[in-house]
């Protein structure tokens, strides 16, 4: 699938050297095109590109039109020497007016739609956050991807950026184009601290995205054993299905994580039969044939011992 940024780690013009690295292989789909090719969406792809200030990079706009909506009102020439004198504005205009201007400035948006505060967010800028909410940057702003600055701030883990955003009313169940939320974000990429912070805020756990997977389907394809232990812990369903009908045990044996798969069996109130306990009318979509296809012995082994008496199945999946 196509997986956006703050959706996936890394920084443009870094060589994306704080990504985290995925298992290659081919989406259960049989699309291809690596650990990412079984992620869904559309989004941001990078961290957003930083040159010379936020602010310097962003052009106002304004619901009323365009990108000069948002610029001061300048006196046609005709009305300037019109012999007519305007009347010297009060301090209380005055201070609106540079509300107004300042807001104009904080809010605006490069060509990603990307505000100054997502920048600050991405870059983990959590004293900047603070200084642009005081000036009336709106938290939860959205970017063409519908990504809001939280999304930034998980994804690369920043816990002060995260907290700060929360504590000023970022919505933790925010979801870009193709459903990501916070939480998917920050455990796709690893980062338990603001996992437990933002399930701690009231994050749906079970939150999925446009194709149904959710947070401990992403990591139990990833193989990120410490952050499903982590999700596992917070009593995340270990049999939800995503659209296709395969649960995280489909996906953990198809990537061949036999750590991650171990986890979920102990977890999960179902035995896994050679029909899976995703789809039973697809004998071959299941967890064990997914683990026998890609030569996953490791999986095959713990699956066989959970699988119920089946010889016939069973040595047809282990054939393959």
């Amino acid at each position: 699938p196509r997986v956006p940024s703050p959706h996936r780690q890394g920084s443009p013009g870094t060589g994306g050297a704080g990504a985290r690295q995925r298992t290659s292989v081919s989406s259960p789909g049989g699309t291809g095109g690596g650990a990412a090719a079984a992620r869904p969406g559309a989004g941001l792809r990078s961290r957003p590109a930083l040159g010379g200030t936020a602010a310097h990079n962003a052009r106002p706009r304004s619901g009323s039109g365009g990108p000069r909506a948002a610029e001061p009102h300048i006196m046609p020439a005709e009305e300037q020497h019109s012999g007519h004198t305007a009347p010297a504005p009060t301090p209380e205009q005055e201070d609106r007016h540079q509300q107004a201007l300042t807001a104009a400035v904080i809010n605006a948006v490069d060509e990603a739609g990307r505000t100054p505060l997502m920048h600050a967010a991405g870059e983990g800028d959590a004293a900047s956050l603070q200084q642009q909410i005081a000036l009336g940057a709106v938290v939860d702003a959205v970017d063409e991807c519908r990504c809001t600055a939280l999304m930034y701030a998980a994804t690369y883990g920043h816990d002060d950026a995260v907290r700060c955003l929360v504590e000023h009313g970022a919505s933790v169940e925010a979801t870009s184009k193709d459903g990501w939320t916070p939480l998917i974000t920050a455990a796709y990429n690893g980062h338990i601290k603001v996992v437990r912070y933002l399930l701690a805020c009231g994050a749906d756990i079970e939150a999925a995205d446009e194709r149904g997977w959710t947070s401990l389907m992403h990591v139990a394809f990833n193989g990120d054993n410490e952050t499903l232990r982590c999700l596992l812990e917070q009593r995340a369903s270990v049999d939800v299905v995503d659209a296709d009908g395969r649960t995280a045990l489909v996906y953990a044996s198809f990537n061949g994580h036999v750590e991650n798969a171990r986890c979920l069996l102990d977890r999960s109130g179902k035995i896994p039969t050679v029909n899976g306990t995703a789809r039973c009318d697809a004998p071959r979509d299941t967890a064990l044939l997914f683990a026998s296809i890609h030569g996953h012995t490791g999986v095959v082994q713990l699956l066989v011992e959970a699988v119920p008496p089946a010889p016939e199945a069973r040595q047809a999946a282990l054939k393959l």
